[in-house]
């Protein structure tokens, strides 16, 4: 893999900027789709090899783990010259400093940089490994990594949602015990929902220690599955718990942890019969939340880790971002995410809803957001001429693709009551942390709610509508 270090030069006529590229033996760079190549020629041919005409027999599918385009650094290929000159006509090399600093134009290119970033980790890996898998019967499946805020994914992918499309099975990774960020899960099941993929897996229960209790992990895979993932994969089974496996992201689920051999069917076949519920049944929604992925673009910045965790400069709005999702979700109102690279290629407007793939939504949220893409910008237009519903959560965009645009014919024209009053249920109380689906199973209605805290109790009522 490769990536870009500054380094500041003084003299007398100011301060100059040197940008050099710094090639990792860390990670390849898969955004090249000749390293793509040759890692498949190196993996995936050999196990076709291997077991020869029972290959899609005996592998059934095959698990990929965090791909990316880098960790710890900003991100760089030696393919984005030629990407980057075909798409804008411009030299890349000319704006390369606007990644570190913020002078004329630096929205602009720090938007198109990373759009073109993205773009080459979907389609010159995400996209051929899938092809692979496509044309060899198998299934691929795994999860990228740290779905679970705007900094993270700016740092290793530029928006996960994308790359869902190239999976046959969608998947996130579930560090910890936390039950607090409904992002990853809803993420990936308003992918699957919008393009028709019935499973979702996660790779779950890494990093919870080993004085986690069963009631936990039940917390901890029931808060992922009422937010849509309804496949669970067991972080880990090791052969021994010899030298740094005891300490490697604890608990094991094997033989070493004593109540495994006891009631860990109990577990596991509650979990199955969910996952059957909810892969088979669909999520009744008819709210969008337009992601805010590409207003990360502007203020990134690969040297800011903060105090507690990897801020990577967009502490404040990833807050802002879960503080409105949770404005969203506590009222209730259950909603697909709508990723703009997705909408631009399975988007439409029709009879005043907003749609992408096989989902239509009646209301259109639009959280703290700064820029938007020319194709989405296009759809808003054809949905407010045709009366569609916007709710604007804050003040409204003042960019296109990085760009001061005029978005003066852009208001909200409902608010959270009214998009309430049109739900299939209410809650008698907003201030908890039970979430909740409601989803039809060959015609049969149902909620599923799962409380989310670990230590709080709550009363709460489902009032139904007619239907």
């Amino acid at each position: 893999g490769e990536a870009l270090f500054l380094a500041k030069d003084f003299n007398q006529k100011g301060e100059w900027l040197n940008i050099f590229i710094h090639n990792s033996i860390g990670t390849a760079d898969v955004l090249n789709s000749e390293v793509t190549d040759e890692f498949i020629k190196l993996t995936h041919e050999q196990y076709k090899e291997h077991f020869g005409e029972d290959f899609s027999k005996k592998i059934t599918g095959i698990f990929t783990d965090e791909p990316q385009y880098y960790r710890g650094a900003m991100a760089y290929t030696r393919v984005m010259k030629d990407y980057y000159y075909e798409k804008y006509h411009e030299n890349l090399f000319d704006g390369l400093g606007l990644l570190f600093v913020k002078k004329k134009g630096w929205r602009a290119f720090r938007y198109r940089y990373w759009k073109c970033m993205q773009e080459l980790l979907v389609h010159n890996y995400a996209e051929r490994v899938y092809n692979w898998c496509e044309k060899n019967n198998i299934k691929f499946t795994g999860h990228y990594v740290e779905e679970s805020s705007l900094g993270f994914q700016m740092a290793f992918c530029g928006g996960i949602m994308p790359l869902y499309e190239y999976m046959h099975i969608p998947g996130i990774d579930w560090l910890g015990a936390n039950t607090d960020n409904e992002l990853s899960p809803r993420q990936v099941a308003s992918v699957a929902a919008q393009l028709g993929k019935k499973q979702i897996l996660t790779e779950s229960f890494a990093c919870c220690g080993w004085q986690v209790k069963p009631n936990d992990l039940k917390r901890i895979a029931g808060f992922q599955f009422v937010n849509g993932v309804n496949l669970l994969c067991h972080h880990l089974v090791p052969y021994s718990e010899y030298g740094i496996r005891k300490h490697d992201h604890p608990a094991h689920y094997s033989s070493f942890n004593p109540w495994i051999d006891y009631e860990f069917k109990t577990f596991n076949d509650y979990f199955t019969k969910l996952g059957y519920l909810i892969s088979e049944s669909e999520e009744l929604i008819n709210v969008a939340v337009l992601h805010p992925m590409r207003s990360a673009y502007f203020d990134f910045d690969s040297t800011d880790y903060g105090d507690q965790g990897h801020f990577y400069g967009l502490k404040e709005q990833d807050a802002q971002f879960r503080e409105d999702l949770r404005s969203i979700s506590s009222r209730g109102i259950n909603y697909h995410f709508l990723d703009e690279t997705l909408l631009s290629k399975y988007g439409y407007v029709i009879n005043g809803k907003m749609g992408c793939g096989k989902k239509k939504y009646d209301y259109l949220i639009l959280p703290h957001i700064l820029t938007m893409d020319v194709t989405t910008e296009r759809f808003l237009q054809q949905y407010v001429a045709g009366g569609g519903k916007i709710l604007i959560i804050g003040e409204k965009p003042k960019y296109l693709e990085g760009e001061i645009f005029d978005y003066s014919y852009l208001f909200s024209n409902c608010n959270f009551q009214e998009i309430i009053e049109n739900q299939p249920f209410k809650l008698s109380n907003f201030d908890t942390d039970i979430y909740v689906t409601y989803r039809d199973f060959q015609g049969q209605k149902f909620i599923f709610a799962q409380n989310a805290s670990p230590d709080n109790a709550y009363e709460q009522i489902f009032e139904l509508g007619d239907n």
